[in-house]
């Protein structure tokens, strides 16, 4: 494999765990950008400096011919990131990833989950070992649109009375509204 490429995106995924990245981030970014630098082995790219617009283009359709647009999408991503970054690093005078298109993306927006499916949710939540906490789960899920990554990640401190907790805004999500039920 390409120790050169291999260097580059080691420095890359440690200036992202400094910046704060999530693990699922630096994992993402880690395999696409370890199976670029594979198909840049197999075209005898020896350094970064080597990695032309047409190289990437001829990647982004081999893998546009096997995955789905959205999977060639967030395959292609990270590569955008990483030759922008190599560029501000001053490493590449030019990110020649500049004028390479990503797929486009299908927008649609995801059906959200209905207040009888809800209830029906709530009541096995209510049954389970602990079901105030699965509960509450449920409804923060259901009234933020929050990832389920996010709200795993929630501390108590992050839940303090009158705090206000903002997760991510994804453009292909609507978060339904709900209001719990009280507690008897």
């Amino acid at each position: 494999m390409n120790a050169d490429l291999q260097h580059h995106i080691q420095d890359f995924l440690a200036y992202g765990r400094q910046r704060g990245h999530s693990p699922n981030t630096l994992a993402a970014y880690r395999s696409a950008l370890n199976k670029f630098a594979e198909y840049a082995a197999e075209q005898h790219v020896t350094s970064v400096s080597g990695v032309t617009r047409q190289l990437l283009r001829a990647y982004a359709a081999e893998i546009g011919g096997t995955l789905s647009p959205g999977g060639a999408h967030a395959r292609l991503r990270p590569l955008k990131t990483f030759f922008m970054w190599l560029e501000d690093d001053e490493v590449l005078d030019r990110s020649p990833m500049r004028r390479v298109s990503l797929p486009k993306l299908p927008k649609h927006i995801l059906p959200a989950v209905t207040r009888a499916d809800m209830g029906l949710l709530l009541a096995a939540a209510g049954e389970s070992n602990h079901p105030l906490r699965d509960r509450a789960m449920l409804v923060l899920l259901y009234d933020t649109g929050v990832r389920a990554s996010e709200l795993c990640g929630i501390r108590l401190d992050d839940l303090q009375p009158g705090a206000v907790w903002t997760s991510a805004a994804p453009k292909d999500r609507v978060p339904a509204q709900f209001r719990c039920p009280e507690r008897r």
